[in-house]
């Protein structure tokens, strides 16, 4: 829930990192690295006075919760539906083969 000031479960913030190693630069060049994650309150758009900032970049403050290495691995899925008025033509299809037959 936003706001909300419960933990995050640790198999959701793994998700998030290999998500994120997945959509980086480490996936091209084929990379096994680790992931990193923050407190909303260490992210910064302002640089510390007498230092600058490119456009885009972000500054983080304070200590970086690094995640265990993690594998370069997506997944790809396909769900169908069926309408109503085909039910009937695709009964027994998704039934295991050998399992409850005679």
């Amino acid at each position: 829930r936003l706001g909300s000031e419960a933990e995050i479960p640790p198999t959701t913030l793994i998700e998030a990192g290999q998500f994120s190693i997945c959509h980086s630069r480490a996936w091209a060049n084929k990379v096994v690295t680790s992931a990193w994650w923050v407190h909303s309150h260490q992210v910064s758009k302002s640089a510390p006075t007498g230092e600058y900032l490119k456009t885009g970049s972000f500054m983080i403050r304070g200590k970086k919760n690094f995640l265990p290495p993690l594998r370069l691995e997506m997944g790809f899925g396909v769900l169908f539906h069926v309408g109503e008025d085909s039910i009937a033509r695709h009964l027994g299809e998704r039934r295991v083969k050998g399992v409850g037959r005679e």
